[in-house]
């Protein structure tokens, strides 16, 4: 991962930069532990991984509109347990 710094308008802006192929090699690890057939519902369990650029987009969004709603966990969980990103959740069940 590469994190860039630079000033804008007098505020310093960090961005996390993740390549392709780092992406990549987090979806290939949940794809294969999907296939697996572990008891998802034991405790304790790995349930998804998120590529870091992905999880500050969600965070800026959560903090933006959803904020005063649900907590931080539940917007998670409920990104995780849309069609839109079940490619990152590590078992087939929702979480």
């Amino acid at each position: 991962m590469e994190t860039r710094v630079h000033f804008e308008d007098g505020q310093m802006i960090a961005e996390d930069i993740m390549h392709a192929p780092q992406v990549e090699s987090i979806l290939d690890q949940n794809a294969r532990d999907r296939s697996t057939g572990r008891n998802m519902r034991a405790q304790g369990r790995h349930v998804a991984r998120v590529p870091i650029t992905l999880h500050h987009a969600w965070r800026q969004e959560w903090e933006k509109k959803y904020q005063q709603v649900w907590t931080w966990q539940t917007f998670v969980a409920m990104k995780l347990n849309s069609r839109d990103y079940a490619y990152l959740r590590t078992g087939a069940n929702k979480i």
